[in-house]
Protein backbone atom coordinates (compact mmCIF):
# COMPACT_ATOMS: atom_id res chain seq x y z
CA UNK A 1 0.00 0.00 0.00
CA UNK A 2 1.43 3.35 -0.95
CA UNK A 3 2.01 6.14 1.53
CA UNK A 4 -0.78 8.21 -0.02
CA UNK A 5 -3.22 5.27 0.26
CA UNK A 6 -2.34 4.78 3.92
CA UNK A 7 -2.80 8.46 4.60
CA UNK A 8 -6.18 8.49 2.87
CA UNK A 9 -7.30 5.39 4.80
CA UNK A 10 -6.20 6.97 8.08
CA UNK A 11 -8.09 10.15 7.27
CA UNK A 12 -11.28 8.24 6.38
CA UNK A 13 -11.10 6.20 9.59
CA UNK A 14 -10.42 9.28 11.70
CA UNK A 15 -13.41 11.08 10.22
CA UNK A 16 -15.76 8.10 10.43
CA UNK A 17 -15.02 7.20 14.04
CA UNK A 18 -16.45 10.40 15.60
CA UNK A 19 -19.52 10.14 13.36
CA UNK A 20 -20.05 6.59 14.56
CA UNK A 21 -19.67 7.57 18.21
CA UNK A 22 -21.92 10.61 17.73
CA UNK A 23 -24.64 8.45 16.17
CA UNK A 24 -24.52 6.03 19.07
CA UNK A 25 -24.68 8.82 21.63
CA UNK A 26 -27.57 10.43 19.74
CA UNK A 27 -29.37 7.10 19.68
CA UNK A 28 -28.87 6.50 23.39
CA UNK A 29 -30.02 10.04 24.22
CA UNK A 30 -33.10 9.77 22.01
CA UNK A 31 -33.97 6.39 23.53
CA UNK A 32 -33.63 7.79 27.05
CA UNK A 33 -36.00 10.66 26.11
CA UNK A 34 -38.51 8.23 24.66
CA UNK A 35 -37.96 9.38 21.08
CA UNK A 36 -37.72 5.85 19.73
CA UNK A 37 -37.97 6.65 15.99
CA UNK A 38 -35.03 9.08 16.32
CA UNK A 39 -33.10 6.49 18.32
CA UNK A 40 -33.69 3.87 15.63
CA UNK A 41 -32.54 6.29 12.93
CA UNK A 42 -29.36 7.11 14.86
CA UNK A 43 -28.56 3.42 15.37
CA UNK A 44 -29.17 2.76 11.66
CA UNK A 45 -26.78 5.59 10.87
CA UNK A 46 -24.13 4.10 13.15
CA UNK A 47 -24.57 0.71 11.47
CA UNK A 48 -24.23 2.21 7.99
CA UNK A 49 -21.14 4.17 9.04
CA UNK A 50 -19.23 1.39 10.76
CA UNK A 51 -20.79 -1.86 9.61
CA UNK A 52 -22.49 -4.70 11.45
CA UNK A 53 -22.42 -4.91 15.24
CA UNK A 54 -24.47 -7.25 17.43
CA UNK A 55 -24.83 -4.57 20.10
CA UNK A 56 -26.00 -1.93 17.64
CA UNK A 57 -28.50 -4.30 16.05
CA UNK A 58 -29.81 -5.09 19.53
CA UNK A 59 -30.15 -1.36 20.35
CA UNK A 60 -31.85 -0.77 17.01
CA UNK A 61 -34.26 -3.63 17.71
CA UNK A 62 -35.20 -2.21 21.10
CA UNK A 63 -35.90 1.21 19.56
CA UNK A 64 -37.91 -0.39 16.74
CA UNK A 65 -39.89 -2.48 19.21
CA UNK A 66 -40.69 0.58 21.36
CA UNK A 67 -41.80 2.35 18.14
CA UNK A 68 -44.28 -0.45 17.49
CA UNK A 69 -42.29 -1.83 14.57
CA UNK A 70 -42.14 -5.41 15.82
CA UNK A 71 -41.38 -7.05 12.46
CA UNK A 72 -38.37 -4.78 11.92
CA UNK A 73 -37.29 -5.39 15.52
CA UNK A 74 -37.40 -9.15 14.92
CA UNK A 75 -35.18 -8.77 11.85
CA UNK A 76 -32.67 -6.65 13.80
CA UNK A 77 -32.64 -9.19 16.63
CA UNK A 78 -31.97 -12.02 14.17
CA UNK A 79 -29.07 -10.01 12.74
CA UNK A 80 -27.69 -9.46 16.25
CA UNK A 81 -27.93 -13.19 16.92
CA UNK A 82 -26.20 -14.03 13.65
CA UNK A 83 -23.27 -11.89 14.78
CA UNK A 84 -23.34 -13.10 18.39
CA UNK A 85 -25.41 -16.27 18.92
CA UNK A 86 -24.72 -16.12 22.69
CA UNK A 87 -26.54 -12.79 23.18
CA UNK A 88 -29.24 -14.03 25.55
CA UNK A 89 -31.12 -10.71 25.79
CA UNK A 90 -31.58 -10.68 22.01
CA UNK A 91 -32.76 -14.29 22.09
CA UNK A 92 -35.28 -13.52 24.84
CA UNK A 93 -36.57 -10.38 23.09
CA UNK A 94 -36.95 -12.26 19.79
CA UNK A 95 -38.78 -15.05 21.60
CA UNK A 96 -41.19 -12.52 23.14
CA UNK A 97 -41.90 -10.92 19.76
CA UNK A 98 -42.47 -14.29 18.12
CA UNK A 99 -44.70 -15.46 20.98
CA UNK A 100 -46.80 -12.26 20.69
CA UNK A 101 -47.27 -13.05 16.99
CA UNK A 102 -48.37 -16.62 17.72
CA UNK A 103 -45.14 -18.36 16.75
CA UNK A 104 -44.75 -21.45 18.97
CA UNK A 105 -41.60 -21.78 21.03
CA UNK A 106 -39.02 -24.18 19.70
CA UNK A 107 -37.56 -26.61 22.20
CA UNK A 108 -34.22 -24.77 22.14
CA UNK A 109 -35.93 -21.51 23.14
CA UNK A 110 -37.56 -22.78 26.31
CA UNK A 111 -34.74 -21.88 28.66
CA UNK A 112 -31.36 -20.22 28.66
CA UNK A 113 -29.84 -23.35 30.23
CA UNK A 114 -30.34 -25.23 27.00
CA UNK A 115 -28.00 -22.74 25.32
CA UNK A 116 -24.46 -23.29 26.58
CA UNK A 117 -22.14 -20.32 26.85
CA UNK A 118 -24.90 -17.73 26.70
CA UNK A 119 -24.32 -14.23 27.99
CA UNK A 120 -26.49 -11.28 28.82
CA UNK A 121 -25.98 -8.27 26.64
CA UNK A 122 -24.90 -5.06 28.24
CA UNK A 123 -27.56 -2.38 28.60
CA UNK A 124 -27.12 0.80 26.66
Amino acid sequence: MSCASRLLLSLVLALASPLYADSILEGKAAFAKGDYPAAAEAFRSALSTNGPSAGLYYNLAMAEQKSGRRAEAAVSLRRALMLDPRMIDARIALSEIERSQGVPLARHQVGARSWPNTRRSKPF
